[in-house]
């Protein structure tokens, strides 16, 4: 009996606060020469760089839990 191999994705998260486009530049750079490696190991390992804007308002906080074994459902009629 043979079994399929385990898939698994791993995800790396760097928060960078850049002051310019230079700063940024670089840790482009830097995190290229990390992938190389990673891509030298491990084959089809990607990079990509998104920007990020601030929160506006703070998150909503969570609903509230009547008791054990209750809770607030928000629902929406649809008809």
């Amino acid at each position: 009996m043979t079994t399929e191999p385990f898939k698994i994705q791993a995800i790396i998260t760097i928060n960078i606060d850049a002051a310019d486009a230079y700063v940024i530049e670089a840790h482009r750079q830097e995190l290229s020469t990390l992938l190389a490696d990673l891509q030298e190991r491990h084959g089809a390992a990607h990079m990509d760089i998104k920007a990020r804007r601030p929160r506006r308002a703070p998150r909503a906080a969570p609903p509230p839990v009547l008791a054990s074994g209750f809770e607030i459902v928000r629902a929406r009629y649809a008809g």
